[in-house]
């Protein structure tokens, strides 16, 4: 028999007092039961069917970009990685239950820029357990924007691999000067543990509104099909945002802060689990309109991040010289601004930005209190960046775009070191060979992109996009001192040292396609 499971136990304090209050204020709530994911082979189609996990998406496609809103989500998935696998091109890397990286095309990591909620965001994990996804809430109530192909010039700085967005869905001001209160509570249960409870409330009018959602997840470990256990699957976190705005005729300020909270979660691909996650991501939005033909925005972002790891606390212990817990912290900051004119059917833009990351690493064993490496010691990344765009879209014809973007991005860290190299000369090669050298990094990057659109009928269009795409080393491998498998998510097992004579990469890129509407006859 299904069920949905409510475990006030299992969940944090502030969720049970969400749930209490979102029943009191009498919200829609919506149960959907486990999933069934093993039929047996004699069970009807339609029987069948009716088991699957139910994601419900609305895409629309517009010219150069893909756009999936999603109203509800019961997937068994603690991530989107299921809605995400919608869009052409992009798949999920699934290093643990809520450490999912974005790939596009082929290339992942840094080099496919990720906004969440307006924010690149600033991962503390070296090797990517905190992922720009582990920032979503799972309330349903996203919207997920895909850049296709070539990203333009105003979808952000290194975009080398392409760009995509995921936000929470605007909210639509109601018509009335009166409050109106709305809200939604979400309970699933499925196999091996898997619950998840979401709950948003919206106290809105035609003027302002405030918005509280909050999110609860918990698994236990998978099994294979041959039934057994897959370690390292469980996983447990929650978090809550709170969201508010204002709008008057020509201006809107709108405002959010989020908590993100990762307790005890597998990562099997890595070398180590998660002990804990803090993630604080805050940010302000300002649009004003000039006038008819000219609207300006501006935005602002802070993310920090807190987080440890280790290999004994949560996998079989090995031998106590070999226990390693990696406390690592990362603060991340942005500003941008743009203005923009449309006539007629030609839009510009202009826009400026700036992002610093700072990020810090200290790897320790609990049985040796002499054992210490200073693994990424105050690591700063600065990056400066101008652009401009012009589209041009004819109505049922054509539509072309270009743009350029200047960047630059500067790097410095602090010297680190090691008990080690007191005793392995190795290391103290290492160490020393780190320390004298110049750290000051500087990176100068140029992006020009053209596009090109022709509609052939309601359905058909064919495409063409160049461009010249360009990318800074990130910290990693710049910075990775000491061998270790730091690899920003790759997982592929095998130790790295960085390299302080990197260059920048540069892609040359062509994108061409054709979209027809072919009707085959058979007799």
């Amino acid at each position: 028999m299904n069920h949905v499971l409510v475990r006030a136990t299992d969940a944090r304090p502030f969720l049970v007092i969400m749930l209490s209050s979102a029943l009191l204020l009498g919200l829609t709530q919506h149960a959907s039961a486990a999933q069934q994911t093993h039929q047996d082979i004699n069970t009807p189609i339609s029987d069948a069917i009716s088991d699957i996990e139910i994601i419900t998406v609305e895409g629309t496609v517009v010219p150069f970009k893909s756009v999936l809103s999603i109203e509800s989500a019961t997937s068994s998935d603690p991530d989107m990685r299921q809605p995400l696998s919608l869009l052409p091109g992009v798949s999920v890397n699934g290093n643990g239950s809520v450490s999912g990286i974005i790939q596009y095309r082929g290339l992942m990591g840094d080099r496919v820029n990720t906004k969440i909620d307006g924010a690149n965001i600033s991962a503390a994990g070296p090797n990517g357990m905190d992922s720009p996804l582990s920032h979503v809430l799972a309330t349903g109530d996203q919207t997920i924007t895909l850049y296709q192909g070539i990203a333009p010039v105003s979808a952000g700085a290194e975009t080398i691999g392409g760009a995509l967005s995921i936000a929470q869905r605007p909210i639509e001001y109601s018509d009335s000067s009166t409050y109106q209160l709305s809200g939604q509570l979400l309970l699933n249960a499925f196999e091996f543990g898997r619950r998840h409870a979401a709950v948003t409330t919206t106290v809105i009018n035609q003027d302002n509104f405030v918005n509280i959602a909050a999110d609860w997840q918990q698994g236990n470990n998978s099994q294979s099909g041959s039934g057994a256990l897959i370690p390292s699957t469980f996983y447990q976190r929650s978090g809550v945002k709170i969201s508010g705005g204002r709008q008057t005729k020509s201006s809107s300020l709108t405002g959010f802060i989020m908590q993100r909270n990762t307790d005890e979660s597998g990562t099997p691909a890595l070398a180590m689990d998660i002990v804990y996650i803090d993630a604080l991501l805050a940010g302000l939005n300002y649009q004003l309109k000039l006038n008819d033909d000219w609207n300006v925005q501006a935005h602002l972002r802070a993310n920090n991040n807190e987080h440890i790891m280790n290999n004994f606390s949560l996998r079989d212990p090995t031998q106590m010289s070999q226990f390693r817990e990696n406390y690592v912290d990362s603060e991340g900051r942005s500003a941008r601004a743009s203005i923009s004119q449309s006539l007629a059917s030609l839009t510009s833009e202009y826009g400026i930005e700036w992002h610093s990351k700072e990020h810090h690493s200290d790897i320790t064993n609990p049985n040796m209190s002499a054992f210490y490496l200073h693994n990424f010691n105050q690591v700063n990344r600065q990056l400066y960046s101008v652009y401009g765009q012009w589209t041009d879209e004819q109505a049922h014809s054509y539509t072309w775009q270009v743009g350029g973007r200047l960047s630059q991005i500067d790097y410095q860290a602090e010297p680190v070191d090691s008990n080690m190299a007191m005793m392995n000369p190795n290391v103290a090669a290492l160490r020393d060979v780190f320390n004298t050298a110049s750290r000051e990094q500087s990176f100068q990057l140029m992006d020009v992109v053209g596009k090109y659109r022709e509609q052939l009928a309601p359905s058909e269009f064919w495409h063409i996009s160049l461009g010249i795409k360009e990318q800074a080393p990130i910290y990693q491998q710049l910075y990775t001192w000491f061998p270790l498998g730091i690899s920003a998510g790759l997982a592929d097992g095998r130790n790295y040292l960085g390299n302080l004579e990197l260059e920048k990469e540069t892609a040359y890129k062509i994108d061409l396609g054709i979209c027809l509407d072919l009707v085959l006859q058979t007799d």
